[in-house]
């Protein structure tokens, strides 16, 4: 029985909202999308269409690695339901059954920055290395293109881990501007992703956000308040948390709706969805073998590197970024967002607030994006899930407290990523500042770690 206007008005609203829902999962997916423009044509380099068994970083066009990387992840994100974020499901015992295709997405961005940072040092030769090292950076500035923010998180992820960052004499190799773009693309993870929030509202979608914050704030949010409140010796349901998840959920919506104009080339789709770097090895014989084999190309305080032969019998040339079919960029979405997407806050809800939240509503509400923070209660802004402290760190937990998040950032220990371990009992605080570096050569942009690798 409910009672108040307000309230029937309320729940009469949330029902028309589920049944509309229930009839379109049953109409199934809508595929009626009309572009402005034909996609772009599949680039191709070395391998050429139906050359499965050529495919590879270095024979693959660079533009279209970007591209079905960009389309895959873009169904990854778009598939992802409410259902499997709210209450943390995703880090409960039952998560493989409540959160299949948000683990999906963890696994693939897990899986494809280990195969980056797998190419590199398998790369025992210097020059193809390097190659193998701007060929990564050539992707990255596809993904910035495209507006794939996990990709290019992806890419700033392998960058930075342990194997890869200590390579000094490889990254002289790069030229300055590719290093350039490394650098900015590392900005976004900073001072709590501030750059990379800024720069998601100002674009237009299609995009494939970062997923790391919004499950960093559905964490804290959990976490940090109660399902229940007691008030007049009752338990009242805590609307304030509810509602905060849902603008959460409701900021993850605005971006499902709009898919990217591309064609998807099964071939190259299928590559990268089989895509299994540690084969069967065990994780941490995994990290110990990158990186090991990271010290075997270039050894602590080497001045000369120990010759390898090459290991690619093709070019080692890039065929460049610029598609050979020019065409506008990013399609702009048919309609803005109905709002702007805002950092959420996921301090402890006050009591007043939590009391009067439990009250019926004046009309029915649906989930809005908060008003921006004010600069006194900035230290409660949510931190993500880069902000743990800099320096060498293994992405890989054994400890039970540890649940699965996203992209880890800063350089990393042996240890392979999993998304990012964050743990619960850890202390918010202040982030370090990135260690100093020096550059070993004249060229500006790559800088090097002063203190010797570990």
């Amino acid at each position: 029985m409910v009672r108040g206007k307000a309230m029937r008005k309320w729940v009469e609203s949330i029902t028309k909202i589920i049944l509309r829902k229930k009839q379109a999962q049953a109409n199934g997916p809508s595929h009626n999308i009309t572009f402005g423009s034909p996609p772009p044509s599949i680039e191709w380099h070395i391998s050429k269409p139906g050359q499965t068994e050529l495919f590879d970083l270095m024979t693959l066009h660079p533009i279209e690695i970007a591209r079905q990387l960009t389309l895959l992840e873009s169904d990854f994100y778009r598939a992802v339901q409410p259902s499997e974020l709210v209450g943390s499901v995703w880090t409960k015992e039952d998560k493989e059954i409540n959160s299949p295709n948000l683990l999906r997405m963890i696994r693939h961005t897990t899986n494809l920055t280990l195969w980056f940072e797998k190419c590199i040092v398998e790369a025992e030769n210097l020059e193809e290395r390097a190659a193998v090292v701007a060929r990564i950076i050539e992707i990255l500035q596809v993904f910035q293109e495209l507006n794939n923010f996990n990709g290019v998180l992806e890419v700033v992820s392998a960058m930075n881990s342990s194997p890869v960052y200590r390579l000094d004499h490889t990254f002289e190799q790069i030229p300055s501007r590719q290093r350039k773009i490394l650098e900015e693309a590392h900005e976004l993870s900073e001072d709590h992703h501030k750059k990379y929030l800024a720069k998601l509202r100002s674009i237009n979608p299609p995009c494939v956000p970062f997923f790391g914050i919004y499950l960093t704030n559905i964490l804290k949010t959990e976490e940090g308040n109660p399902d229940f409140l007691k008030r007049h010796g009752k338990e009242l349901i805590n609307f304030s948390k509810r509602r905060k998840v849902a603008e959460i959920t409701g900021e993850i919506q605005q971006y499902q709706n709009q898919p990217y104009c591309l064609r998807v080339e099964n071939d190259i789709r299928k590559f990268f969805e089989n895509l299994n770097p540690m084969e069967d090895k065990m994780e941490k014989e995994f990290a110990d073998y990158l990186f090991n084999k990271s010290l075997e190309i270039e050894p602590r305080n080497a001045r000369s590197l120990p010759r390898f032969p090459k290991r690619y019998s093709c070019a080692l040339k890039s065929p460049g970024v610029r598609p050979s079919t020019v065409r506008p960029g990013t399609m702009r979405h048919p309609t803005p967002l109905q709002n702007e997407p805002r950092k959420i806050s996921y301090s402890r809800i006050p009591d007043s607030e939590s009391e009067s939240a439990t009250s019926a509503p004046n009309s029915p509400r649906t989930p809005l994006t908060p008003p921006p923070a004010s600069a006194a209660s900035s230290n409660t802004d949510i931190c993500s899930v880069f902000d743990s402290p800099q320096g060498p760190s293994s992405p890989f937990h054994s400890n039970s407290d540890s649940i699965f998040a996203a992209l880890p950032h800063g350089p990393r220990s042996s240890s392979v990523s999993s998304m990012v371990s964050f743990s619960r009992s850890a202390e918010d605080g202040p982030r370090p500042p990135v260690p100093p570096r020096r550059p070993l050569s004249p060229l500006p942009g790559r800088v090097l770690p002063l203190q010797d690798d570990v």
